[in-house]
């Protein structure tokens, strides 16, 4: 299912929720990056940022049906830093951030691959995986070099037509080393059938672990650990009944979630944010993007509340949109 995101205009009123009072995101600082382009349609989701606030985005160029062209890599002062081939890359935008500002994709290589890209966009190493006949929809590395990957395996012996769930641990070598079940697996295997697929984002957080985010009101947040453990489970309630999540952003013990009210094949409205803590699992805060906030959410910082977004300007000029909440 196509996950980009457009501008989404949403009302700057403030609501009350489950008790929890919900803030308005307005506009803070605007910093135009160094990234021109004559026309793009879109970005693509995952658009994960790091510990240093730098931001990895993936276009969609007009005509396409998939993310196409590189992968850019922006400072959080908007200054382009590296560029990554995606053409070899498998699945709908599947990459992870790895330390020092490298990415990992998966890449057909007569079997799967995890494929290494240094900071400077060059390939570094390549992981061959065995066990492997799913298609990708999510990636995350560990620190310690496992990885965790979650998909579709379209068919089995048992069950040739099905679409079944398949969330798997690797080993740094590329040895399966357990596969996963978890406890919303029936839940999204069934829309899977009709194509509507529930994945929606995987990180790793500062603890180690690794997140990832299944689309169901509430969401739900899956912590994982590098032995392939989960470690616990987080619900997180929407700003709004029936809001159903699209992005999400850790950062500092801390878990951003991005909440849409509708979903089309091309565009996403009512967007609300939830902060929470990603230990006790707390609710920390509610947020409505105020009517000059949009883009693909691309950021979020704590300390207080930050959140940056992606947006094309004018001059066809990707700028990054600081926005708090007032």
């Amino acid at each position: 299912m196509n996950r980009l995101v457009v501008i989404a205009l949403v009302c700057a009123a403030t609501l009350r929720t489950s008790g929890q009072t919900t803030k308005t995101l307005v506009p803070a600082a605007r910093t135009p990056t160094t990234a021109t382009f004559d026309s793009v349609r879109s970005f693509a989701l995952p658009m994960p940022c790091d510990e240093q606030g730098r931001l990895y985005v993936r276009l969609q160029m007009p005509n396409e049906g998939t993310p196409g062209g590189p992968l850019l890599r922006l400072s959080k002062t908007g200054v382009q830093e590296a560029e990554f081939d995606m053409s070899g890359a498998v699945g709908f935008n599947v990459f992870a951030v790895r330390p020092k500002g490298g990415i990992a994709t998966v890449q057909d290589e007569r079997g799967y691959s995890v494929v290494n890209l240094g900071p400077d966009g060059r390939r570094e190493s390549a992981v061959h995986l065995d066990a492997a006949r799913f298609f990708p929809f999510q990636l995350a590395v560990f620190p310690s070099g496992e990885i965790l990957l979650a998909g579709i395996q379209r068919g089995t012996r048992e069950s040739p037509h099905s679409n079944k769930v398949f969330t798997a641990l690797y080993d740094a070598r590329g040895h399966l080393v357990k596969q996963l079940s978890l406890d919303q697996d029936p839940e999204i295997e069934r829309p899977n059938e009709s194509g509507d697929v529930r994945y929606v984002g995987a990180t790793t957080g500062e603890d180690g672990n690794v997140y990832l985010m299944r689309r169901a009101s509430p969401a739900t947040v899956y912590v994982i650990s590098s032995t392939g453990e989960v470690v616990r489970k987080l619900v997180i309630a929407p700003p709004s009944a029936g809001q159903t999540p699209g992005a999400m952003q850790a950062s500092k013990n801390k878990l951003a979630v991005l909440f849409y009210n509708e979903c089309t094949a091309r565009t996403c409205k009512g967007a609300s944010y939830t902060v929470v803590d990603t230990v006790t699992g707390e609710k920390l805060a509610d947020y409505v993007a105020g009517g000059d906030v949009g883009g693909a959410f691309a950021c979020y910082a704590p300390d207080p509340d930050r959140f940056f977004f992606l947006q094309m300007s004018g001059e066809h000029r990707l700028e990054i949109l600081e926005a708090r909440p007032r």
